[in-house]
């Protein structure tokens, strides 16, 4: 089972690798096969990496959030999610170039941190109401991550209609006013990510005169 989870991480890893040449080429060519390719191969990679995380989870038997090589993990697979949901929607596929090279970095951070140690998960903390509380959050880091890539964005096109100078790079860009709406948007979804709290700890116990107290 690890060996499986091991495999299809490192698939998932090399697929992001190739979808970030074929963002970077259609981004210079302007050619819509390579932005399609790009795409495919990034579900496929999607793919892979979601069943890296359930034969994980399978082989621990809870929710894979502890720890740097999960978290990462996770956050890296909920930026892909949060990109793939931005580009079916707003068509905006230049992004692709900065997030997907940013969810690479941060798997191959994880997996050097794959055998670190983890402190034990208290019982309360090991249900499966934490883990959508996990993943709502790293979706929100993630729409912030999509949010700030798409400001990035806005902000280098604003500079060069200042100076009045252009480049190929500006003509390769989506529009000025589709970049600050999408940020605009992007962000504002993001926001809402704190009102989903994890179910509260159990309430200590009652401190009886004359036993130990606990610490705390």
């Amino acid at each position: 089972m690890q060996q499986a989870a091991i495999f299809t991480y490192w698939f998932a890893l090399a697929l992001y690798t190739a979808a970030t040449v074929l963002y970077a080429y259609f981004f210079w060519a302007k050619r819509k096969k390579y932005a399609a390719f790009a795409t495919y191969t990034t579900v496929a990679g999607f793919a892979m990496h979601t069943a890296s995380i359930g034969l994980r989870w399978a082989e621990k038997g809870s929710f894979p959030f502890e720890g740097v090589y999960e978290s990462l993990t996770l956050a890296a697979w909920a930026l892909v999610l949060v990109y793939f949901v931005v580009e079916y929607l707003a068509g905006v596929r230049v992004l692709g170039v900065l997030l997907i090279p940013a969810a690479i970095v941060m798997m191959i951070i994880a997996f050097l941190n794959v055998d670190a140690p983890t402190e034990e998960v208290i019982e309360v903390l090991d249900n499966w109401r934490v883990g959508i509380h996990v993943v709502i959050i790293q979706l929100g880091n993630a729409g912030f991550a999509v949010g700030a890539a798409a400001s990035g964005v806005y902000l280098l096109q604003e500079a060069q209609l200042k100076r009045h100078t252009t480049n190929v790079l500006f003509r390769r860009l989506p529009p000025l006013a589709s970049t600050d709406r999408l940020a605009r948007r992007v962000i504002a979804l993001a926001l809402p990510r704190g009102r989903f709290l994890p179910p509260p700890l159990p309430p200590a116990p009652p401190f009886v005169p004359g036993t130990p107290a606990m610490m705390t």
